[in-house]
């Protein structure tokens, strides 16, 4: 994963700088701080001590998908913002492993439900809009995450087949 170790940690970056900048915004400077920092610097840590690691692409999976909901959360649940969740799983193609995605799915579900159910008692965090606050809602969310996770998945190991037969090739030439 080293080759995809700087393209995350730069990614990851530009996250954290994504939420101080909607922290301008709205105000959210505690959440940016205090979820945002830990979210970039924890894989970053990880590319440096074990970038090969499975723990590695694992708890990369689980950062962009905490600074999805984050920037969620920073925009008052501003529905747009959700693309933002197909964007990063898709970039989880890089790291080659079917199974970040499930890692991801999981995120998401957490964090879509916990988050719903506490937007709807009153609790100062937000999942959606006051327009798209519905339980159904969380359904549509999750049955295009789950789809996009599948095909993701799928294009994934098709690179890390291609990318050990590709080394096998090569080994041969030498």
């Amino acid at each position: 994963m080293k080759n995809t170790s700087k393209l995350f940690s730069y990614l990851l970056l530009f996250l954290f700088a994504e939420s101080i900048a909607l922290a301008f915004m709205y105000n959210t400077f505690l959440e940016a701080f205090i979820i945002g920092l830990p979210a970039a610097l924890i894989p970053i840590w990880l590319y440096k001590t074990a970038s090969d690691s499975v723990l590695s692409k694992h708890v990369t999976a689980i950062a962009l998908i905490v600074f999805a909901g984050l920037h969620i959360h920073q925009t008052n649940g501003l529905i747009e913002v959700h693309f933002e969740l197909f964007i990063l799983m898709a970039t989880l193609i890089a790291v080659s492993e079917a199974k970040v995605f499930i890692t991801a799915l999981v995120v998401i579900a957490i964090h879509h439900l916990a988050f719903y159910f506490m937007q709807t008692s009153g609790m100062p965090v937000f999942i959606f809009d006051e327009d798209r606050l519905a339980f159904t809602t969380v359904f549509i969310h999750a049955a295009y995450a789950i789809v996009e996770a599948i095909i993701a998945g799928y294009i994934a190991c098709l690179l890390c087949k291609e990318s050990v037969v590709g080394n096998e090739l090569s080994s041969c030439s030498e």
